[in-house]
C-alpha cells in the first residue's frame, strides 16, 4: 500500500483502503516503540519513579478555563462547559486527573497522546483519551484517521479536531518520537544490569572460587584431573544449597574471590545509569530517592529547576494545544484561554506556599480573603481590603530628612 493514497480526500472513514492504510502505517511510521517494550522499560525503577513524578505532577495541577474581564485580568469561567471536564471528569472512562496522567505518560513512553473533543448540542460533552497506536497522522493532508473501537472512535478528522500532545522529535513534524526510543541504549544497558542482578541473586549470591589441586600424572598421593572435576561439582552443589561446612580430600585447595570485574562493572552501570535516565527525562535524582552528598539548598534549588527547565515546557506546550483547540479561535488569548494554575507547585510545600502569601499581601497582590479561600478557610468581614507595607517610603519625604527637610521647606 503506497502512502500517496491519503493524499486523495475522497477517501471515506468506512473505505476499505483506509483500514488496510491505517494497519500498514500504524503498524510501522506512527508508534516508535511497542507496547511492551514501553512496559520492560517501566520495568525498570528510575524510569517508573521519572514518568511517575512527570505525570502526578502534571495531572495534579489544576487546569481552568479562563476568561478575561472587563479590568483586564482572566479569571476562573465557571459558567464554561469545559470547567467540568478538564477539572472533574473528562469522559465518561476517565476523570480528569486521569485522562492527563495517561496523557502525559503516553506522549513520553509512546511519542504521541491524542484527546477527541466529543460534542453535544454545541457544546463538549466529553474529552476522550485515545487507544496507543489507534490514531495516524498523514502530514500530506494534515488529517488524522482514528479507529478506536474501544471509545468508539473512528473517521478521519482534520488536524483542527483533535487535540494532539507530542514529545521531541528531529524534523519538526507533528508526530513525536518516545523518551524510551531516545533513551534506548540506556535503558538497555540498565535493564541487563538488572537482569544480571537478578540472575545473582536468584542463586543466592553463592560464594566463587578456584579449586587449586591435581595433576595430569598418575601418581600416589596425586589426583587426575577428572578426579579434582567431580570434586569441583560436588562443592558447587553444595555451595549453590548453601551447606556452611565442606570437605575437600587430599591436597586440594579452596580459593574464593569476593566480585568479578563484571560484577563490579554491573553495579557501576547500575548506579550510573540512573543519573542518566533523570538526564533525558529532566528529574532530579532527588526524585527518584537517589542517595547524593547535598544539603536543603541544593534541593530546594533542584524543585524550582524542575519546575522552570521541566515542567514549564511541558504546561505551556499543553495549554496552547488545548487553548487553540478548544476555544474559539477570534477569542484565543483576547478574550479566553486555557491555564494550568501553577501556584498550586507552591502550595504542596508549606513554607513556600507561606511565603508566597505573606509577599503577595504586603504588595497588595492578595487580600486576606483571598488567601483564606485558596487555603480552603471561611472568609472573614474586612477581609477584602488591600494593605501594602508602610516600611519605605520616598527618599526625599520628611519622613527621611525629618524636621530639618521640613525647616528647609519653610525658608
Amino acid at each position: 500500500m503506497k502512502r500517496g493514497l491519503v493524499s486523495k480526500r475522497t477517501i471515506t472513514s468506512d473505505d476499505p483502503r483506509l483500514i488496510e492504510y491505517m494497519t500498514y502505517v500504524g503498524d510501522n511510521l506512527n508508534r516508535s516503540v511497542s507496547v511492551s517494550s514501553g512496559d520492560s522499560a517501566m520495568k525498570i525503577a528510575a524510569v517508573y519513579r521519572s514518568i511517575s513524578i512527570l505525570s502526578g505532577t502534571i495531572a495534579s495541577l489544576p487546569l481552568y478555563p479562563r476568561r478575561k474581564t472587563a479590568k483586564g485580568n482572566f479569571e476562573i469561567d465557571y459558567s464554561n462547559p469545559l470547567y467540568n471536564l478538564l477539572t472533574w471528569k473528562t469522559s465518561n472512562r476517565l476523570n480528569s486527573y486521569e485522562t492527563l496522567e495517561s496523557a502525559v505518560i503516553q506522549t513520553l513512553m509512546y511519542g504521541n497522546a491524542y484527546l477527541f473533543p466529543k460534542m453535544k448540542k454545541f457544546d463538549y460533552s466529553e474529552l476522550v483519551l485515545l487507544e496507543p497506536g489507534s490514531v495516524v497522522y498523514d502530514d500530506l493532508t494534515d488529517r488524522y484517521f482514528i479507529t478506536d473501537p474501544k471509545n468508539g472512535v473512528s473517521g478521519t478528522f482534520d488536524s483542527w479536531q483533535i487535540i494532539h500532545f507530542r514529545n521531541k522529535n528531529l524534523d519538526g513534524s507533528k508526530v513525536g518520537l518516545s523518551t524510551i526510543q531516545y533513551a534506548g541504549r540506556i535503558l538497555n544497558i540498565s535493564a541487563n544490569a538488572d537482569e544480571q542482578t537478578l540472575a545473582n541473586m536468584k542463586s543466592g549470591n553463592k560464594q566463587k572460587g578456584f579449586l587449586t589441586g591435581g595433576s595430569l600424572r598418575d601418581g600416589m598421593g596425586v589426583y587426575k584431573d577428572e578426579q579434582v572435576d567431580i570434586v569441583a561439582k560436588r562443592l558447587e552443589t553444595q555451595l549453590a544449597n548453601g551447606d556452611s561446612v565442606m570437605r575437600l580430600p587430599g591436597e586440594l585447595n579452596w580459593l574464593p574471590y569476593s566480585i568479578s570485574p563484571a560484577d563490579a562493572q554491573i553495579l557501576e552501570n547500575r548506579e550510573f545509569s540512573v543519573f542518566d535516565v533523570c538526564r533525558f527525562f529532566g528529574v532530579h535524582p532527588d526524585k527518584v530517592f537517589v542517595r547524593q552528598n547535598s544539603n536543603y539548598k541544593a534541593s530546594e534549588n533542584s524543585q524550582t529547576s524542575f519546575m522552570t527547565d521541566t515542567l514549564q515546557p511541558l504546561l505551556t506546550q499543553m495549554e496552547k494545544e488545548l487553548t487553540t483547540k478548544l476555544i474559539p479561535k477570534k477569542n484565543i488569548g483576547i478574550k479566553e484561554k486555557i491555564e494550568f494554575d501553577r501556584v498550586a507547585l507552591y502550595q504542596l510545600d508549606p513554607s513556600g506556599a507561606a511565603t508566597y502569601y505573606k509577599q503577595m499581601f504586603e504588595v497588595g497582590g492578595l487580600t486576606s480573603d483571598e488567601i483564606r479561600v485558596a487555603t480552603n478557610r471561611e472568609p472573614k468581614e474586612g477581609g477584602d481590603v488591600l494593605f501594602v507595607s508602610a516600611n519605605v517610603a520616598p527618599i526625599n519625604s520628611a519622613k527621611i530628612y525629618g524636621e530639618k527637610r521640613e525647616e528647609k521647606t519653610i525658608e
